[in-house]
């Protein structure tokens, strides 16, 4: 089960998901308070640091940008200051915005002002107005044109007028019409908008507001009776309470250990469901993932995001001890907020022995957090030997992280520790032996309030000992690791990899717009005939304009979001578009003619690449597919007869109606066929 989960999250980075709702900005001030204000019995905040970022559905789309996907997320603001910079830190996020400009409204931004670890004032500009017609069209427009090339969509409800009855209902039509499911987390006050919605996510508050019914199991039921949707009940510590359509009540206990905040908890849970369900899970287990993620996040402070990574190892009830000296910067904050002492020492940790092990026990006693810094290969080449390390980082690091007196472990570069104890500022900075006296961080360490730890150290065992006895005794051998390839048990299987400008559509050079997209003749009669083989379709394609500058990734997907009307109307599924950003100057894999996007595919889609057919219209198309393995058509359309050579396709067809004749055919034709 693990390691479906585990594959479902892999997964979240290829999808899309469209959110729609209230979008604002948070700002958070945090300082310290020491005295009264002169002037008036309020407490005067010395301010240490000031963050801002996107809140409400942009708190939603961030939970999912969080995870690597691509989002979409329509909404509305004004024209001030705020919305500028509303936009900026969407963008940064890499969250793809269209929000709406609405003259008569201020884009929404909270302030909030806090000392040490109490909230000590909140400041809102908003406006709670409905939005009128023309803005609601301008939305369901957005929505339309987008909701093709997605895999799940969003409404988040905050009651603050941009989800009116009309557009939800609209909404709840398209997504039916298109076959997405749709997720809401909804504004009591708005239940009779939400009726045919996939999912509606309430909280225990919202859920008695909405129906005024104690009992939580009656008050699902006849949710989902009423709205015929499927209810997610969120109940804090009490965990979640699942009522599908039709089902009995599903609880899923709590999965927090720690609950600091529960900001954006609710955010989590959406976003974590839309992705899990865009990847193929089933609704209950989107929402066991979606425990766990909200497990997670209200053990961070504030309102922050859950990544792949921590996902994963919470599944699997693994701590992920390495981290980057950067993640780690930012646990320590989280840490230290939660009133933990923290311990930082660090060394080169070669041939971990009995006295590495005792020095980091002994450690761990002065903290609650033992935090190792692990000597990089290049910094220990410097100040130790040109033939040291004897391990590589990458080992050394696995070896102190799996010790149970170690909490996080991270490696850097550096000769000495004076950016890790700036970077950190650690309580305590452990050292081994008696460096007191001598220790030249100690003056940097005592600057914030730190304390110097010297721990002595075990004289009886020396890495350069070990290191000297082994050197004798492998004089003249070779140590061999072995690699295991593990058996995949599931069946493989077939697809069909098409080139696009070319083959499927007109090439003009850039492809760059929705309206210079033109399909050529034949291509969908020719592709529904291999789906209808059994064929998987995956589109690969070179799109160096992206990393020349010429165009952008949004571009990239208009466009596909076009092709996709063209197929969806022939009932052809695409399975997956894979693509190359770069420009011809950068040095990467996955541009053709490699074959590093068909080896991702292999892996992905579970294909045996000898069953796999490459249609495309240049050499490097051809080349590609055999690096993969794949058999290959050339056709015509395109640049296929000016780049057509000898020794390179296996046929030579028209175009790709002709080319689902061969390939219907397969094995039985003999190789290099010519179309006439």
């Amino acid at each position: 089960m693990n390691e479906n989960f585990t594959a479902l999250i892999e997964n979240f980075k290829h999808k899309v998901i469209l959110v729609i709702g209230d979008v604002g900005l948070d700002k958070y001030i945090h300082g310290s308070v020491e005295r009264v204000s002169p002037e008036a019995p309020v407490p005067v905040l010395n301010v240490r640091s000031e963050k801002i970022m996107p809140g409400l559905a942009g708190n939603t789309a961030a939970n999912i940008a969080s995870f690597g996907a691509l989002v979409y997320l329509i909404g509305v603001a004004g024209t001030d200051s705020a919305s500028e910079t509303l936009r900026r830190e969407l963008e940064a996020l890499g969250i793809k915005s269209h929000l709406i400009q609405d003259t008569s409204r201020k884009t929404i931004h909270k302030t909030r002002i806090v000392g040490g670890k109490q909230q000590i004032a909140r400041v809102d500009y908003e406006s709670v107005e409905e939005i009128g017609r023309e803005i609601e069209q301008k939305i369901l427009n957005e929505a339309r044109f987008l909701i093709r090339g997605v895999d799940a969509v969003v409404i988040s409800d905050y009651g603050k007028g941009v989800i009116t009855k009309d557009l939800a209902s609209s909404v709840i039509a398209l997504c039916k019409e298109n076959g997405k499911k749709l997720i809401i987390d909804p504004k009591p006050q708005h239940r009779e908008f939400y009726k045919g919605a996939f999912l509606i996510t309430p909280n225990d508050k919202e859920s008695f507001e909405m129906l005024q019914v104690k009992d939580v199991s009656e008050r699902g039921l006849k949710l989902s009776e009423e709205l015929e949707a499927n209810i997610l009940i969120t109940l804090g510590d009490r965990g979640m309470a699942l009522f599908e359509q039709g089902k009995e009540r599903v609880d899923l206990p709590t999965q927090a250990k720690e609950v600091f905040d529960v900001s954006g908890a609710g955010d989590t849970v959406v976003a974590t469901i839309a992705l899990a369900l865009g990847s193929g899970a089933s609704l209950h287990e989107a929402c066991i993932l979606a425990n766990h993620a909200a497990g997670i996040v209200v053990g961070k402070i504030g309102t922050a995001q859950v990544t792949e990574r921590e996902l994963i190892d919470e599944i699997n009830k693994k701590k992920r001890k390495i981290l980057s000296r950067g993640e780690i910067e930012g646990i320590v904050a989280q840490l230290k907020q939660k009133g933990k002492k923290i311990g930082f020492t660090s060394g080169s940790f070669d041939l971990v022995h009995a006295g590495h092990v005792d020095y980091l026990e002994k450690a761990k006693e002065f903290c609650d957090i033992l935090i190792v810094g692990v000597n990089s290969d290049t910094s220990i080449k410097q100040y130790k030997s040109p033939d040291r390390p004897i391990v590589p980082e990458k080992w050394r690091a696995r070896l102190i992280a799996s010790l149970q007196s170690v909490d996080y472990v991270f490696v850097f570069d550096e000769v000495n520790n004076s950016t890790n104890i700036t970077l950190l500022e650690p309580d305590l900075y452990i050292k081994a032996g008696d460096w007191e006296g001598k220790m030249t961080s100690a003056p940097l360490v005592e600057k914030y309030g730190g304390k110097v730890v010297n721990i002595p150290i075990t004289e009886e065992i020396k890495t350069t000992h070990i290191i000297n006895k082994i050197k004798d005794l492998l004089k003249k051998e070779e140590l061999q690791g072995t690699e295991i390839e593990l058996e995949k048990s599931a069946e493989k299987q077939k697809a069909v990899f098409l080139d696009r400008d070319g083959v499927i559509n007109e090439d003009f050079g850039y492809v760059s717009e929705p309206e210079k997209f033109k399909l050529l003749p034949g291509v969908l009669e020719g592709v529904k005939s291999m789906q209808d083989a059994g064929y998987k379709i995956a589109i690969v394609t070179n799109q160096t304009g992206i990393g020349m500058g010429y165009y952008t990734r949004e571009d990239f997907y208009k466009v596909n979001l076009e092709m996709f009307k063209h197929f969806s109307t022939a009932g052809i599924k695409i399975d997956k578009i894979y693509f190359c950003p770069h420009s011809l100057s950068e040095k990467c894999e996955c541009r053709k003619p490699k074959a590093g996007l068909f080896k991702r595919a292999e892996k992905e889609l579970n294909l045996d690449l000898a069953k796999c057919w490459m249609i495309g219209d240049k050499a490097a198309d051809v080349q590609a597919g055999k690096t993969a393995g794949c058999r290959t058509i050339l056709v015509a359309t395109g640049h296929g007869l000016k780049e057509r050579s000898d020794g390179g396709e296996d046929f030579f067809v028209a175009d790709l109606r002709e080319a689902s004749k061969i390939i219907q055919k397969g094995s039985s034709l003999p190789p290099r066929a010519v179309y006439p």
